[in-house]
């Protein structure tokens, strides 16, 4: 930087500083309200910033919104006041809605006293949901149809949901998925990931740094953490594929139809209890870690870092690799 540019710097930041706090104050109260008459077939293509979102289920064929926006802010320098502004749009089957925080370039910035921001939206559950978002929590309860939620920054929380397909992506922030039955696609970069009574055709679930908590969950599943642990509790399964790469392994299997399961870790333990009517061949091989096999009645060969054995009839299949962690089997 040269130093022309430092004392421009330094300049505006004295112009910033010097004005009293009750220069420029300002109140935003802002509350939109929209409704769209829909058939099976709709879609709602939310743009939500950084607001919050709940939506719920109803029998009407209408998508009501509502969106309140409330800000009490104060002036830390020479700038424009900001505004918000909600666009609504129908197209054919395809509803919109985009918020915008707006403002003219300025000197200087605000600051938030505080700050509500909440978009509470009605519809029937056959509307298939598209958002988007950047901060801000989303909270969907009692839906039937596709659910696509981009966001950045926030949780999200699905309740009492049945659909062929859910997808998340999400930079940081938790997810929540409770009763629900479908197809659930998860990608995750700084979040944890829980799980619970669900009866899935399939879940997929790829964290970047964050654990991932499955109960009483039935189905098949695809699970890939970077740096986390993975728990699978109360589970029955076909298809169960764990890679994790910093993080322990803890999984209890109560039933499995032709089970495949395979569980590849780098550094972390690996723990695996099987239920009474588990059937299955086993191999577990370890670079750096011990294998403990805690049942005497099960008929095991060892060799060096590798233990294999059947249970039950052997007419799945269990394949558990580590590099540097310790196994169990119960």
């Amino acid at each position: 930087m040269t130093r022309r540019a430092i004392w421009a710097t330094l300049l505006v930041f004295a112009a910033i500083t010097a004005v009293p706090e009750s220069a420029s104050a300002k109140t935003i109260d802002r509350e939109f309200h929209e409704s769209f008459q829909v058939s099976p077939g709709a879609r709602l293509e939310l743009a939500h910033g950084d607001g919050d979102v709940e939506i719920t289920r109803w029998d009407r064929d209408e998508i009501e919104v509502t969106v309140r926006y409330y800000a009490e802010l104060k002036s830390g320098g020479l700038t424009s006041e900001p505004d918000f502004e909600v666009d609504f749009e129908q197209r054919g089957d395809t509803v919109r809605v985009i918020g915008r925080e707006v403002g003219s370039k300025g000197i200087g910035f605000f600051f938030n006293r505080r700050h509500e921001y909440v978009y509470r939206i009605h519809a029937p559950d056959y509307v298939v949901l598209d958002t988007q978002g950047e901060d801000g929590d989303i909270e969907i309860r009692g839906w039937r149809a596709s659910i696509g939620i981009a966001l950045d920054d926030g949780d999200v929380r699905i309740e009492e949901t049945q659909s062929e397909s859910v997808k998340i992506e999400a930079e940081d922030g938790d997810i929540d998925v409770s009763d629900f039955k479908g197809s659930l696609e998860i990608r995750i970069d700084d979040g944890d990931v829980r799980v619970v009574d669900c009866d899935a055709s399939r879940i997929e679930v790829r964290a970047e740094d964050g654990d991932v908590v499955l109960d009483k969950c039935r189905g098949d599943f695809e699970i890939a953490v970077d740096d986390g642990s993975v728990v699978v509790t109360r589970a029955s399964v076909s298809r169960l594929d764990i890679r994790s790469a910093d993080g322990d392994i803890d999984l209890e299997l109560l039933s499995a139809t032709n089970l495949d399961l395979s569980v590849d870790a780098d550094d972390g333990d690996v723990s695996l209890t099987l239920g009474s009517g588990v059937s299955a061949a086993f191999t577990i091989d370890t670079d750096d870690g011990d294998i403990r096999v805690a049942s005497p009645e099960w008929v095991l060969t060892r060799r060096d870092h590798r233990v294999t054995g059947e249970v039950g009839g052997a007419q799945g299949r269990i394949r558990i690799t580590t590099s540097d962690g310790n196994v169990t089997l119960r």
